[in-house]
């Protein structure tokens, strides 16, 4: 009689496909059919999150060939958390090892970094104050950076929501450093994201060093109103929060 271990091992080989059904099956004393819906089911719990949380790389990739690669990351990367969710975020890594395997572009992978992002931040468990309530400029607690070696937000800006518009014929861009700045909305879970240019970079150093804007617009030998415009611009995305009016001292 077969230990619970490896009742628990012959399970487990089933339903990550790594064991052959019928194989299976009969090794239980079970019907292949009923076990056949138990190991779709678990299969179907981490490609539905993966195509959920990454709708722009499977646009790109095709219907067909993100099949398959949702399968062989299921198979390959077994889930480790009770969160169904949380199966995904190995996902931009382990795309990084594919990279030329079946004419995966490597734009994919940043494009990844930036979905699984937007899902993090769009959950993070940070409150975001209330600007009105606020008497100086500060950072959106939310706020992530990631340094990118692709301009995905300029990909994704250029295309709007239009996801469905996209393909594999779709043409992707050329390598280009980029930052791109995510944050969660005040009183929503909309995540915005951003290229953080020279305003933005600016916006930010004003804030992070608290130097007022005049000493700040001087060391970086630029005119003081384009300084101004900067923070009106970070505070009108989101990026800062509270009055401008703090930093113009």
């Amino acid at each position: 009689m077969a230990t619970l271990r490896e009742i628990q091992a012959l399970v487990h080989g089933v339903l990550r496909r790594e064991t052959a059904l019928d194989a299976g099956a009969l090794a239980l004393g079970v019907r292949a059919d009923r076990l056949g819906i138990y190991r779709g089911f678990v299969a179907q719990h981490v490609t539905g999150i993966l195509a959920k949380l990454y709708p722009t790389v499977r646009a790109l990739v095709g219907e067909a060939a993100w099949d398959e690669l949702a399968l062989a990351f299921f198979r390959e990367v077994p889930a480790r958390s009770w969160e169904l969710n949380a199966c995904a975020e190995p996902f931009a890594a382990w795309l990084d090892g594919r990279v030329g395997d079946g004419g995966l572009h490597p734009f994919l992978v940043p494009l990844a970094q930036v979905e699984w992002e937007q899902f993090a931040v769009a959950l993070a468990p940070v409150e975001i104050p209330d600007p009105a309530g606020l008497d100086r400029l500060v950072l959106n607690p939310t706020t992530s950076a990631l340094a990118l070696p692709y301009p995905v937000v300029r990909f994704l800006v250029d295309r709007g929501d239009d996801v469905a518009a996209l393909s594999p014929a779709t043409p992707m861009p050329d390598p280009g450093d980029e930052v791109a700045l995510l944050f969660r909305r005040h009183g929503t879970h909309h995540v915005g994201y951003h290229q953080a240019g020279d305003d933005l970079l600016f916006a930010l150093k004003v804030v992070a060093e608290g130097v007022p804007l005049v000493a700040a617009a001087d060391l970086a030998r630029v005119p003081v109103a384009r300084g101004e415009a900067a923070l009106r611009r970070a505070v009108a995305i989101g990026l800062l929060l509270g009055p401008v009016e703090s930093a113009l001292g």
